[in-house]
């Protein structure tokens, strides 16, 4: 495993984060107050394997590799949080903790977002991310297209609006994106001039995730690793906007 700079990274690279919020109420989405970086790692190359060859012969071989893919940035960790009644500067007149939060991480390469906006996001919007990624959309097994081809999920409100199963696409982040947990919902800010993607990671407390530790949440976001390079020295990365809603 490899310790990387705590700035997002590309590819499946997997990154511990911690989030500590304050929502409010009737609250929508908002900027987590902090975002702890752990260790990121990637799967590495392996030593050649070697056989013997010899003249005369001939050989029947069932090889079986794996590679690391070139458009996805893998998050997984714990999120705790507090709800509180305050004013617009902070001040607390009074606050709820809660050590095991429900609700949603959003996570968009956008900076303005009017959450009043969210539809499921469509297939056009799912094809441009394919075209971000420079991936087929059909061809490719990691685009978009192939990877959130799903509709089940939990149901979950953004603000007041619900999204119910089967209603977006989606995918259970957690091996196969088949499982019934660490659900990922595409959702989009459709304000009329740009459908804006967001990517939508349910929170799930204290779950076994991909490694059998336990998570609160298990996310990817679309990163072009054909442009920032596949192993992430010297290439442009992505930056990605989270915001957080806890219920």
């Amino acid at each position: 495993m490899s310790l990387k700079s705590p700035r997002i990274r590309d590819i499946l690279v997997l990154i511990a984060i911690t989030l500590a919020v304050a929502p409010m109420v009737l609250s929508e989405p908002i900027s987590p107050d902090l975002i702890t970086v752990g260790k990121s790692s990637r799967l590495g190359s392996v030593g050649s394997t070697s056989i013997y060859a010899l003249a005369g012969n001939v050989t029947e071989l069932s090889i079986s590799a794996g590679s690391v893919t070139k458009f996805w940035q893998g998050y997984f960790g714990s999120v705790s949080g507090t709800i509180v009644l305050a004013d617009s500067l902070g001040n607390n007149l009074y606050e709820w903790g809660n050590p095991t939060p429900t609700g949603e991480i959003y996570a968009t390469r956008f900076t303005v977002i009017n959450w009043s906006n969210l539809e499921c996001m469509n297939s056009s919007v799912v094809r441009e991310e394919d075209t971000f990624l420079t991936a087929d959309p059909v061809n490719s097994l990691d685009s978009v297209n192939q990877t959130f081809n799903q509709t089940n999920f939990t149901d979950f409100y953004t603000g007041t609006l619900n999204f119910t199963n089967g209603s977006c696409l989606a995918s259970s982040i957690n091996s196969t994106g088949n499982g019934t947990i660490f659900y990922e919902v595409l959702l989009m800010d459709a304000n009329g001039t740009q459908n804006v993607p967001i990517y939508v990671s349910l929170i799930e407390q204290d779950q076994a995730g991909f490694n059998q530790s336990l998570y609160d949440f298990q996310m990817i976001v679309p990163e072009n690793g054909n442009v920032s390079g596949e192993q992430g020295v010297g290439g442009n990365t992505t930056t990605y906007y989270f915001y957080v809603e806890l219920n």
